[in-house]
């Protein structure tokens, strides 16, 4: 600490910081919950890294492979966002090697941090925050993590600015600039550290973050700069996940056409007038345009299969977990491939645990990792709690609308869209995935009891309530996640005898091992596994026995 510290936050900064620890303390319902996840993937996030450079001996002078690199910036890039730290940066010559002997020096370096601060400031040519963000990475409790956002939410006034650096130079016996006048030339020479100095202002930022954290008392620098950004680190989608699905109507389809047979016809093929739940921004323009691709893509013509002779399941497992890690997110060991055999061996699976800890998210990375489209391959739709009967997921009749018979229109749902694109025989080689969010807020036997039996019947047919029927298509891979909560349902034994279940229940693994299948540096089959041989092999490859799955 500093023989006298100088800097001090005002009256109304403190009551700001103070604000922002009992909002995040007190807040209520969707907002709490994010929190509270948010607070369980920074933890994951900091294990995954002490896992990875412990595993890798870094500190013992063992290189990370650019395998583990790119993994490491991935993690590091999770606690907040930053485009210097891309794995693109690992493709200049030499770099891998120059990024391992830069990053060994700032962490382990023997010399003083000012030092190691100033040399990695001027060899890597980036910014004080990459440099913040990777020590706090490694140290989050000994070293904040500074950003532009956090350090607009202090809103600090010139005055503690120059406080704050008397107190860094005070701390680290850095002495002030001084020019005086060399005795023999008597030409002017600075001596001293400057005001300007990035490493003497990046010490004084680091102490105001100090003393912001003492006051919050928050449990390290990650959670401080959650509780200094906490208004810009809510995510609008996550924050309407749970909002209801919207379905057209005649009103909405009279702002089309007035005519009264139009809008009958329009109540035929009625959709979703509003956006998916998880989509932040939507406007009718970009949900045309992918409405538009949707339509392309599909109605392309279907190329012959590909030639997997030389490519096993393995490889395409190695694939799906070294992208889903590429994304910054890890899972326990296996949890991918337990996942990947469940919807192999039957095409409902129920990802059953605590909030927070990633269920919903690894179906959406599994779907985008095998499809690369997740926009028209994968479906995500909350259940609400009202939820009593069949009619969110297979529609109704209108009896209002008339029709040409008049016996009424029926009205369609986007899990029967969603289901009739991947029954389309053009669409028999790709792969759908829909998974049915928090499918416990309401009781799944009410709901989803003809699609139940459905799965047991060899026609696999659905009778919808207009007389129609339609079959669950063989490329449709449903998920449900549970929530064990106060606000749930149990699930009957009807529906876990028709499912795979995986729990997640274990959010702390400090002892776990990294993802075993890390796929090999070198590997030149990886980068042949387009799209199109990803889902052949995972359509193909059906897994009908104990032995298969073991293997």
């Amino acid at each position: 600490m500093p023989a006298q510290r100088m800097f001090a936050f005002t009256p109304e900064q403190q009551d700001r910081l103070l604000a922002s620890r009992a909002a995040w303390d007190e807040g209520e319902g969707e907002e709490r919950l994010e929190r509270l996840r948010q607070r369980e993937e920074d933890g994951e996030t900091l294990r995954a890294i002490a896992r990875l450079l412990k595993n890798a001996a870094f500190a013992s002078g063992q290189n990370l492979t650019p395998a583990d690199m790119a993994h490491l910036l991935a993690l590091v890039r999770a606690l907040a966002p930053n485009p210097n730290l891309d794995a693109r940066l690992l493709r200049v010559p030499g770099e891998p090697q120059a990024l391992n002997h830069d990053l060994r020096d700032l962490w382990f370096g023997k010399a003083g941090l000012p030092t190691r601060l100033r040399g990695f400031l001027t060899r890597r040519h980036m910014g004080a925050q990459t440099a913040t963000q990777l020590l706090c990475a490694v140290f989050p409790r000994e070293w904040p993590l500074i950003t532009r956002t956090a350090l607009r939410a202090l809103a600090l006034s010139p005055e503690q600015r120059a406080q704050a650096l008397e107190d860094a130079r005070q701390r680290y016996d850095l002495p002030p600039l001084v020019i005086g006048q060399e005795t023999r030339t008597l030409a002017p020479v600075a001596v001293g550290v400057p005001d300007n100095d990035p490493a003497l202002r990046l010490l004084a930022d680091a102490l105001v973050f100090e003393y912001a954290r003492d006051l919050l008392e928050a449990e390290d620098y990650v959670e401080t700069h959650r509780l200094l950004t906490i208004g810009a680190s809510l995510h609008p989608h996550r924050a309407r996940r749970h909002a209801a699905l919207a379905y057209a109507t005649e009103a909405s389809a009279s702002r089309q056409n007035t005519n009264r047979d139009t809008r009958q016809l329009a109540a035929a093929t009625v959709r979703e007038s509003a956006p998916p739940a998880y989509a932040a921004d939507f406007d009718a323009a970009r949900a045309d345009e992918i409405a538009a691709s949707q339509a392309a893509a599909e109605s392309a013509p279907l190329a012959p299969p590909p030639d997997l002779a030389d490519h096993s399941t393995a490889e395409l497992l190695t694939y799906l977990e070294r992208a889903i890690a590429e994304q910054g997110f890890t899972y326990p060991t296996l949890t991918i491939r337990d996942y990947y055999i469940a919807l192999q061996t039957k095409p409902f699976v129920l990802l059953s645990g605590l909030s927070g800890t990633g269920k919903t998210r690894l179906t959406s990375l599994f779907a985008e990792a095998l499809t690369g489209d997740p926009t028209v391959h994968y479906r995500l739709l909350p259940v609400r709690p009202d939820w009593a009967d069949s009619t969110p997921l297979l529609g109704y009749v209108n009896l209002l609308a008339g029709g040409d018979s008049g016996r009424g229109v029926f009205v369609t749902t986007p899990f029967l869209d969603f289901l009739r694109r991947a029954g389309r025989p053009e669409n028999a080689h790709r792969a759908y995935f829909l998974c049915l969010d928090e499918m416990n807020l309401a009781r799944v036997e009410h709901y989803f009891a003809e699609v139940l039996s459905a799965m047991e019947t060899s026609g696999r047919e659905l009778l919808l309530p207009g007389g129609q029927a339609v079959r669950l298509p063989a490329n449709l891979f449903l998920t449900g996640t549970l929530n064990l909560d106060e606000a749930t349902h149990a699930v009957s034994r009807k529906v876990l005898d028709r499912a795979n279940t995986l729990t997640f229940h274990d959010v702390c693994l400090r002892e776990e091992s990294p993802v075993s299948s890390e796929p090999p540096v070198a590997s030149p089959l990886l980068p042949t596994l387009n799209a199109e041989m990803r889902q052949a092999l995972f359509l193909l490859a059906r897994v009908t026995t104990v032995a298969a799955a073991r293997a």
